[in-house]
Parts: C-alpha cells; sequence; structure tokens
C-alpha cells in the first residue's frame, strides 16, 4: 500500500543566517527520507517557505537572534493564528501555549523532535480547507471563522502553489480567489477540476466580482459556489456545513 503524504508548511523567518537555513533544510529533507525508509503509512514532508512574503504556515520557525520590533511582530502574528511556533535563540521568555523554545546550540538535535511533536498532537479529525488567497485580510478573518467551528485551514497565495498543495495532500474543501498571482482562479479551478484526485473536491470562489457574466465564467470551470467579497461569515459557515453534511452547495 502506497504511503500517505502530508505535507507541513514551515514558516521561517528570513532573520536566520544561511548556515541555520541550510541546516534547517537539510533537517527537513532527513525527515521526508526517514519516512520512506522505515516505510511508514505516513509520509510526513515538511515544507519551508520564509515569512518575510509570506504569514501563514502550519508550523513558524522564528529566530530570537533579530530586532526586538520585528520579533514581537511575529510572536504577536502566530498568537493571533494560533499557530504552533518554535522559537530559537537563548531565552525561553516565550515558550508558553503554542510556543517551544529550542536553545540556538541545540538546534540540530531538538528540532526534528519538536516538529515531530508538534504534528502528532495536531487532531486530525478535523475536516480541512484550503484557501488559496493573496491577502493577508481575507486569510486572517478566514482562520478565526475555521477556528470558531473546530475546521483546520491552511494557506497559500497563488495557483501554482494551491495545485501543487492538493497534489500533495488531501483537502474537504478549497477556498479559491479569483484575482491571484500568476494563474487566476479560473484556471486553477479548471485544472483541480480535470484531476482525478481533486476532481470532487468542491471549490468555493471568492471575488470581488458579482457580476453574472463572472458567475457563469465560475460554473463553466466547475466551481461549486461562488461568494462575493467581503466576506461574510455566516455564509462561509453556512457553505462549510453544507459540503460536510455531503450536501453539494449549488451555484447561485
Amino acid at each position: 500500500m502506497e504511503a500517505i503524504k502530508q505535507i507541513f508548511s514551515i514558516g521561517v523567518d528570513n532573520s536566520f543566517d544561511k548556515s541555520q537555513i541550510l541546516l534547517i533544510k537539510s533537517l527537513c529533507n532527513l525527515s521526508s527520507t526517514r519516512s520512506r525508509l522505515m516505510k511508514k503509512s505516513v509520509n510526513t514532508t515538511f515544507e519551508l517557505t520564509s515569512l518575510k512574503n509570506q504569514s501563514y504556515a502550519d508550523i513558524y520557525l522564528i529566530n530570537q537572534n533579530q530586532s526586538e520590533t520585528r520579533y514581537k511582530e511575529l510572536i504577536k502574528s502566530a498568537k493571533i493564528l494560533d499557530i504552533p511556533t518554535i522559537i530559537v535563540g537563548e531565552s525561553s521568555r516565550d515558550s508558553v501555549g503554542n510556543f517551544t523554545f529550542i536553545k540556538k546550540t541545540k538546534l540540530s538535535g531538538l528540532l526534528l523532535k519538536n516538529l515531530d511533536a508538534i504534528i502528532s498532537n495536531k487532531p486530525n479529525e478535523k475536516k480541512h480547507c484550503l484557501v488559496v488567497d493573496d491577502s493577508k485580510l481575507v486569510c486572517t478573518k478566514m482562520k478565526m471563522i475555521f477556528d470558531n467551528i473546530n475546521v483546520k485551514g491552511s494557506f497559500v497565495g497563488d495557483g501554482a502553489d494551491a495545485i501543487a498543495r492538493t497534489q500533495a495532500q488531501n483537502y474537504d474543501l478549497i477556498f479559491l480567489d479569483v484575482m491571484l498571482p500568476g494563474m487566476d482562479g479560473y484556471e486553477v479551478c479548471k485544472a483541480l477540476k480535470k484531476n482525478k484526485r481533486t476532481i470532487n473536491v468542491p471549490v468555493i470562489m471568492l471575488t470581488s466580482k458579482g457580476s453574472p457574466f463572472n458567475r457563469i465564467r465560475g460554473s463553466m470551470v466547475g466551481c461549486d459556489k461562488y461568494l462575493v467579497k467581503p466576506i461574510d461569515e455566516n455564509k462561509i459557515e453556512e457553505v462549510i456545513n453544507d459540503c460536510f453534511k455531503n450536501d453539494k452547495p449549488t451555484l447561485h
């Protein structure tokens, strides 16, 4: 039986130096290799993303040795989004709740152990939504909605990343912005609905364009529902409840 692939994105603070980044990459690659060699039923992969341009990740990795202002911004963001965070540095002053501390000199020996502990504590019973949107405001609001109804959310900022992610991991529902860098939402939706892995995953398109033409265009590429921004919490919850009751939403 082929192993189930699960991918966790690690948002890496850009203040780490090159040698530390290389070490982190090597350890994450080692984790994937370890899973394959041990022939585990679940093959875990950690993908690195920079917190300089991307605020959303499954796990944060923050360097304590940087400007206090930037450090506090990252800590605040992690708390607001309730993201499990590993702090690397000299002081464990912030290691409470979802925050874990690793002394800088022990990063090589403790990083994988702490990453394994974090993902093992993630609840597997939650439904999993993917949000494809490059707006920080939209993603923050969606994260708050998901937390309120006990749904797991993952976030990517462009269509190519979304398609790659869906080929490696299963999602129960996809929220897809129309206006994206690179491929637009219509192209992404068309690709998802042509792929046997994602053809049955409901796709909800999010856009500020609510004209009949745009709705028809969304329907033609296979989207299951078309919601107009700004995000309405009640409508999002209604769509999620409909999808998770196995009642496929209709296009309005």
